[in-house]
């Protein structure tokens, strides 16, 4: 044995774990392409001990690639691999049913019974996505014990019939398209819906889903508004935490406000981006009269930490006569308004993130723009970096001492944990990480 691989081999567990971890994130579907961490787990028993439950939890069958099947293939004959898989993910879905030749009707049979006797192999399956296609099928027979998660593209009969048969245990439902959703589903542990907003009304708001802390909607230009959706419940919501609503609507939703803050008056986290396209010389008019609405709902809000809007609050639009620098100073002199009056109204609002930039709330009047570097950035932060720091120089000496002073503060209270906004911050920032979205807390001011 080489000097450097005995030291490998008697780092700590721990530490090997890290590693594995680290591998991992860097390597794409690494069971099929044969990536670093199938190398890494390779290297010894130690390491394969490791790094096989890293390496096995996540699976993507690809039904496109009859090649790949070989992961179904140790799925079927090795029990042990099997029970260490946590999430599969189906990619190509519309491949599982196409006839083609006959060649092509024998290699889909084979692959159709791999997968059938590997799915009944994973005895400790926790998620699946992107079902759709022949597997539906497949599974409509099968029971997982341990499913919490559950993405599905088209709602057929076959995902009704599994969709029913594992309701009650499942904490995470997301649906892209829902015709015909069936309202008698007990979804009675059901903490996360992702969909589209007609199916909130059959399934997801209702007595049967009584712990919803996590909703997440979509709704096109062609459906109601999502305010007439919450307006139709009749019902309130108080467990729900996070709220996030993307709208390809047409016009402003000038009731949406007052119907979240009726239905959902615990929110930690709202975000909504609305597609709300301007019209005449009245666009800015109109804005505000959001912008009211805004500042009329938050009182009722009174848990609320996080306010996001994407879009469409833009001070200008298309003007021609402004350069985009000019564009962004003016918008962030908005924005600057707009936090200082949505902070009167709401006391424990802290972050609020903005067309321009995000901005964090560093005493009870003092709001400071913070440039976005990781995550979502909106079409205006991007190229606004250097314009921010234009903006942040127009301070005076005083007021660039007083927020310095009161970011050093802020972290500090970060850092230790104790005060009552690093705790709101501790509690949205678990929230987001129950839906796998990164939020970059940087309070470089």
């Amino acid at each position: 044995m080489s000097a450097s691989h005995s030291t490998f081999e008697r780092l700590p567990p721990e530490i090997l774990h890290l590693i594995a971890e680290d591998t991992d994130s860097h390597d794409d579907n690494a069971l099929t392409r044969h990536g670093s961490t199938l190398a890494l787990i390779k290297t010894s028993r130690r390491c394969h001990d490791i790094g096989a439950p890293i390496l096995y939890r996540t699976i993507a069958i690809d039904a496109c690639k009859a090649s790949r099947s070989r992961i179904l293939e140790t799925l079927v004959h090795n029990r042990h691999y099997a029970s260490l898989v946590r999430r599969v993910a189906f990619r190509h879905c519309d491949f599982w049913g196409m006839p083609g030749g006959s060649d092509e009707r024998n290699v889909m049979l084979v692959l159709h019974g791999l997968l059938r006797d590997a799915l009944a192999n994973l005895t400790h399956l926790q998620s699946i996505s992107s079902l759709c296609g022949t597997a539906e099928s497949l599974l409509v027979p099968m029971a997982f014990p341990h499913l919490r998660s559950l993405a599905l593209g088209e709602f057929t009969r076959d995902t009704q019939l599994f969709l029913a048969k594992h309701a009650p245990q499942l904490r995470t439902l997301a649906i892209s398209s829902a015709p015909g959703f069936p309202s008698s589903l007990d979804l009675a542990d059901l903490r996360i819906f992702k969909g589209p907003a007609p199916c909130l009304l059959a399934a997801v708001v209702c007595p049967a889903a009584p712990r919803l802390t996590h909703l997440q909607l979509k709704q096109h230009a062609n459906e109601a508004p999502a305010s007439s959706v919450f307006a139709s419940l009749r019902i309130t919501m108080p467990t729900l935490r996070l709220l996030e609503i993307w709208s390809w609507g047409t016009s402003w939703d000038m009731p949406l406000m007052e119907s979240i803050a009726r239905v959902a008056p615990n929110l930690v986290s709202l975000m909504l981006c609305v597609e709300a396209y301007w019209a005449g010389s009245g666009m800015a008019e109109t804005r505000d009269r959001f912008i009211a609405t805004i500042n009329s709902a938050l009182p009722r809000l009174p848990r609320l930490f996080h306010l996001e809007f994407s879009q469409p609050l833009y001070a200008s639009y298309n003007d021609a006569e402004d350069t985009q620098a000019q564009q962004y100073i003016e918008q962030l002199d908005c924005e600057a308004a707009w936090v200082r009056q949505w902070g009167s109204a709401s006391p424990g609002l802290g972050v609020c993130t903005l067309p321009a930039t995000r901005w964090w709330r560093l005493s009870r009047e003092l709001w400071a723009p913070v440039a976005i570097t990781k995550g979502y950035q909106d079409l205006m932060d991007h190229e606004g970096l250097g314009d921010l720091s234009t903006w942040t120089r127009r301070r005076t000496a005083a007021q660039a001492e007083e927020v310095a002073a009161a970011g050093l503060h802020r972290r500090a209270e970060i850092r230790a944990g104790a005060s009552l906004f690093a705790r709101r911050l501790s509690e949205f920032l678990a929230l987001k990480e129950d839906i796998y979205q990164e939020f970059e807390v940087q309070l470089n001011v």
